[in-house]
């Protein structure tokens, strides 16, 4: 399963039942090669985390960046 999340608002679509992957968008501070979120991709991770943390799953620490450059992905999994 595949959900991609843009706001906050978006997570009320995510019911996974599965592994699934989440992606957003992200926007960087500085050199995105340091990983530097600004403060919106900061809080919309956050809240994806404890959406679905509060649903059951947990984030597995994998994740990488969109082949498009739209974003980054994360896996996650029932906890």
């Amino acid at each position: 399963m595949a959900f991609r999340i843009n706001t906050v608002a978006d997570l009320a679509n995510v019911n996974p039942t599965d592994n699934c992957v989440i992606s957003m968008p992200t926007s960087f501070v500085g050199d995105p090669s340091e990983g530097s979120y600004d403060a919106d991709t900061e809080a919309l991770w956050a809240a994806i985390q404890a959406d679905l943390k509060g649903k059951g799953w947990e984030w597995t620490g994998a994740a990488g960046i969109e082949e498009d450059g739209s974003g980054d992905w994360m896996v996650f999994r029932a906890a």
